[in-house]
């Protein structure tokens, strides 16, 4: 595939475009019409995680996009954070925060600094980039291969996808997370998600509140098969103190549906955490881990590498 020079979309974005794509994580989310305009409306949080996993070549490349909107009286609270993976190594290339003016639309993405991105036709985000000067970092969203919807909302699309460091193009696949909440239900649950060379694909969410373990479900590409584990028992075998937090985090996690169609151990092998404020001493966890391990689908025995967005409110 011939990709497009970047420079005049630049131009072009940065002139032109105000809101990025990305679709309502959940109409329940919106405001309700025809409500009391003189009560403040609930306070909401909104994710897009757009992750890159590569699937050729000799080595690993992982690349997490959490781009986060809280809505405020008066205006919107944005982050946008990006990590890139090397093996083991998480090197985290963008860290931003800002206040924006408030929003009908507070989850679509705006391009902030060194942040950009490029949107096609419909709406659809394309290219998620950083620009950095002397560092440029790019995942291009290309064909759709399957969607899926949260028991509990929230949207998780599977697509083709490429890393472009340079002048070089690492394939891979793609999954765009979407998800909303009211900001006083507490936080968004984790989600993970794996892969196994170019063949195999699996996403496994967590409720909204992660209980000690269970809740969960699945979904899984497998070859031109769609899979899907309504119900996911996933615990952690060992555990890691996390002392700023004064938490536990997991070492290892434990997979497993019912009926045996699904099971797996996967450890930890890289994490990027970082602590939320709290009223303490316990203060909330928020962040990423690499993961690797074994992954039994349907009687077949699978190395499997990924990420895991991991939440602990």
């Amino acid at each position: 595939m011939r990709l497009r020079p970047l420079l005049p979309l630049l131009v072009l974005l940065t002139a032109a475009c105000g809101d990025g794509e990305a679709p309502s994580p959940t109409p329940a989310m919106r405001d309700a019409p025809g409500s009391d305009s003189t009560v403040a409306p609930p306070r909401r949080g909104y994710e897009r995680s757009v992750t890159f996993v590569s699937t050729g070549g000799d080595s690993l490349f992982m690349v997490p996009w959490i781009l986060e909107a809280t809505t405020l009286p008066g205006g919107v609270r944005r982050s946008a954070r990006g990590w890139l993976a090397r093996g083991d190594t998480w090197d985290p290339f963008l860290r931003a925060t800002w206040e924006a003016p408030p929003s009908r639309e507070p989850w679509r993405i705006l391009p902030h600094g060194p942040l950009r991105v490029l949107v096609g036709e419909g709406d659809r985000l394309d290219r998620i980039f950083f620009d950095g000067g002397s560092r440029r970092l790019e995942v291009a969203l290309e064909a759709p291969l399957v969607g899926w919807t949260g028991s509990r909302g929230g949207s998780f699309t599977l697509l083709e996808g490429g890393l472009i460091l340079g002048d070089r193009r690492v394939p891979g696949h793609v999954l765009d997370v979407s998800q909303g909440i009211r900001t006083s239900e507490g936080s968004l649950g984790d989600w993970l998600f794996l892969a196994s060379g170019d063949s195999l694909m699996v996403v496994v969410q967590a409720p909204l509140h992660r209980p000690d373990d269970g809740g969960y479900q699945g979904w899984a590409r497998d070859g031109f098969q769609e899979l899907q584990w309504p119900e996911v028992r996933v615990s952690w075998e060992d555990q890691r103190a996390f002392e700023p937090a004064r938490r536990d985090v997991p070492g290892t996690l434990v997979l497993e549906a019912p009926a045996g169609t699904l099971s797996g151990r996967l450890r930890v092998v890289a994490l990027h955490l970082e602590v939320r404020e709290g009223s303490g001493p316990v203060l909330p966890v928020d962040g990423i881990l690499a993961v690797q391990g074994t992954l039994e689908v349907r009687g077949r025995s699978l190395p499997v590498r990924g990420v895991l967005r991991h939440r602990q409110p």
